[in-house]
């Protein structure tokens, strides 16, 4: 049925979004109304259409927009009222990112430079400058002639971000608002760069208000989506991709980038589609439609995705709250169709239950913080290993424990507060003095807190501190050192249950020989490292383990034990008022994550359960191979997104209650590892145990009722068997 005015309220509900990103070469005979049936055959609720830019595809007045060569319609009018027939919304897009060589010859000025001078070429393409008028004045303009013309429901930009350009213009404009010269290189010890990279994130927040100011002038109901990047490989990017906590301010809807490429770096992250909705739907209390694209290479767009990393990837970012997209390269004609399947069917099978996803609630009562300041002011040059490593270990330890949890951003979390009981900061290296006043005070009146390695021992902008800045820890740093070849020796095994197999766990690698490869430079974060510390003066409820050994300095068969202990522990668990603090100077997720130390999810998720001393919400015995969620399934009644997301006042343990039951997928990743996923092993005979009576389990995928049996407080069902994926609706 034809479509009412959009407004930004239509964009809380679960939905699917695809974009047929056209190619001149489709441009001939093309037939828009066709597109719009086949994305609706596709089961999609929101068109994603070429607009304007580099090349416009609609008959456009401003001259310097490119037509498309060889388009013979309106192409953005006739799927905007096509797509409106079908009660599909649409956003258009904009790309100002680059212009043409003969622009250049015209008016260099127009385009981005680098240090030395030259222009930054894209093959015979040209990047524009953001402080230029292809962000300044043409895209607001393009903007504004499509908002006028065509009843689109938003407008969404490819390529969002302010990458360094050192032209005269943009010189002038940082030193007016720095006093600083335009630094020339990364150097984290000159003021210069570190203003720069402050100044760019603000730029970008500043521009992305006005632009969506302009856009609701024109057209209220509208909405600014742009390709952000809330979590990546390399956290560089996201200083010029945009500060998530500022861009979000602004949006009504987060649109996220997570493309799952098959040249990611290893070891590969199989989560970054779910985290990536786990962090805009949660992390910042806003509807997320989180974006993947269909081609497997960047260089060779035409390849498609391995049909089951499609198919998981979309239930993923469903599963964590979001609604998922798939950006295909051109129409659907595409020369190599094996992933076009997987959208069809994983589409299918979240229309059909849409209902329920719109249902879903937040129930983790666990989350792990991002702070992408430590990634700056901390990570520096090397974030991925300082920084990134460490929190994607301990995230991934989470999921392979079966943990329910959720994630947040720091100064979002500090700013809004949260529901939850637990907070783990892996490795969260800078805090403000008035977010560590805030996680003391969570501590005091009953919250829990689990921390890693240098957590607290940098200020907000990165500078050494002389002590931690948490004062629920009770301890003080004495000094960082490499305890690379040294192990952490157990000795209360009622703390640490699960691990009666081993005496010690180690903590980096030994000293090596011959041709063993060299050790981290010392001083630079590795797991080997360790904070050594002393209790707190004020410290009167404490428990220690894990007793750090002294290293094995030889490694040679012969050689290859330790004499003595250092003298430090590498857990601390300290009551700080009503809460709980564990730390854990080491970096367990950075082992995890590089190497796949399997006692560390046992650890992680140990500590998780003593600290918090609850019945978990949900057990299960499957592998840790299936990503396991858990979310409230609310009444009927349909509630706006981000609703739930206030100060707390009050921590409370257990799973946050309410609701006519529980939702819980199960992601199915078993297959080859270290790989793209090419397909998956079904896994068999999965049981599932969820807090409370349940009166009934529909498992969705398999299309039948289970059996459930009730036992010391757990309602217990059976998967037999489990393909990609499973959704249990367990109902009171």
């Amino acid at each position: 049925m034809p479509r009412e005015p959009s407004s930004p309220k239509d964009w809380t509900q679960p939905f699917l979004l695809l974009q047929p990103n056209l190619r001149i070469a489709d441009a001939p005979g093309l037939d828009p109304a066709a597109l719009v049936r086949e994305a609706a055959r596709y089961g999609a609720d929101v068109y994603l259409a070429n607009g304007g830019g580099l090349v416009a595809w609609y008959p456009t007045r401003l001259a310097y927009q490119r037509p498309c060569p060889g388009l013979a319609c309106d192409y953005l009018g006739q799927v905007t009222e096509a797509a409106h027939a079908r009660g599909m919304r649409v956003l258009a897009r904009i790309d100002a990112t680059k212009g043409y060589e003969d622009d250049y010859r015209a008016h260099p000025d127009w385009f981005r430079v680098t240090a030395d001078g030259h222009p930054v070429r894209v093959r015979e393409l040209v990047e524009s400058c953001f402080t230029g008028p292809y962000w300044q004045q043409f895209a607001f303009e393009i903007a504004d002639e499509i908002l006028t013309r065509y009843p689109v429901d938003g407008i969404f930009f490819n390529a969002y971000r302010y990458p360094t350009c050192s032209c005269p213009r943009c010189a002038e404009a940082f030193a007016a608002a720095t006093g600083h010269d335009l630094p020339r290189r990364e150097d984290w010890e000159d003021p210069a760069w570190r203003a720069l990279v402050e100044y760019r994130y603000g730029a970008l927040a500043e521009y992305t208000a006005r632009m969506v100011a302009a856009i609701r002038r024109r057209r209220p109901g509208a909405i600014l989506g742009v390709d952000q990047e809330l979590v990546t490989d390399d956290p560089r990017h996201s200083r010029e991709s945009g500060w998530g906590p500022a861009l979000t301010r602004t949006f009504d809807l987060v649109t996220a980038i997570a493309f799952n490429r098959l040249t990611r770096p290893l070891p590969r992250w199989i989560y970054q589609a779910g985290e990536a909705a786990l962090m805009g739907r949660e992390g910042f209390g806003l509807p997320t439609c989180v974006l993947l694209t269909y081609s497997a290479i960047f260089g060779n767009r035409r390849a498609a995705q391995p049909p089951a990393q499609m198919a998981r990837d979309i239930i993923a970012i469903a599963a964590h709250g979001g609604s998922p997209g798939v950006a295909l390269s051109g129409t659907f004609a595409q020369e190599d169709r094996k992933a076009l399947g997987a959208i069809r069917e994983t589409h299918r099978f979240l229309r059909v239950h849409r209902d329920l996803y719109a249902r879903m609630r937040p129930a983790a009562n666990v989350a792990v913080v991002y702070s992408q300041r430590t990634a700056d002011y901390y990570g520096r040059g090397d974030p991925w290993d300082r920084y990134l490593s460490e929190y994607r270990g301990i995230y991934e330890a989470l999921v392979h424990a079966h943990v329910p949890f959720s994630v947040a951003e720091l100064e979002v979390l500090v700013e809004r507060g949260t529901e939850c009981a637990m907070l783990v900061l892996p490795n969260a290296a800078c805090l403000g003095d008035a977010e560590a006043a805030w996680l003391d005070a969570f501590v005091a009146r009953g919250g829990r807190l689990l921390v890693t390695y240098e957590t607290g021992l940098y200020d907000g902008a990165g500078r050494r501190r002389e002590d931690f800045a948490l004062g629920c820890l009770g301890r003080r740093a004495v000094e960082t050192r490499s305890m690379a070849g040294a192990y952490l020796r157990i000795a209360d095994r009622r703390l640490l249950r699960g691990l009666e197999h081993a005496d010690l766990l180690p903590l980096g690698m030994e000293r090596p020989y011959g041709g063993f490869g060299p050790l981290a430079p010392e001083g630079q974060p590795s797991e080997g490292m360790v904070v050594f510390t002393k209790p707190s003066p004020d410290a009167s409820d404490q428990r220690c383990d894990l007793m750090v050994t002294n290293p094995v300095t030889n490694n040679v068969p012969e050689f290859s034990y330790w004499e003595g202990e250092a003298g430090t522990p590498g857990l601390v668990v300290n009551r700080h008022g009503d809460g709980v603090a564990v730390y854990l100077p080491w970096m367990a997720g950075r082992l995890y994550h590089r190497y796949g130390v399997p006692e560390v999810p046992t650890l992680i998720g140990r500590l998780v359960d003593a600290a918090m001393g609850w019945r978990r919400p949900l057990l299960t015995d499957a592998p840790a191979s299936v990503e396991v969620t858990l979310h409230r399934l609310a009444a009927p009644a349909p509630r706006a997104a981000g609703a739930g997301i206030r100060a707390a006042t009050r921590v409370r343990a257990g799973a946050r209650r309410g609701g006519d039951g529980w939702m819980v997928h199960l992601i199915n990743a078993t297959g080859l590892e270290g790989k793209p996923l090419p397909d998956v092993v079904p896994v068999h005979d999965i049981e599932v145990r969820v807090l409370g009576k349940m009166r009934a389990c529909r498992a969705l995928a398999l299309g039948k009722r289970l059996p459930v049996t009730y036992r010391e407080g757990y309602s217990t069902v059976r998967v037999p068997r489990l393909a990609s994926h499973e959704v249990l609706i367990c109902q009171r």
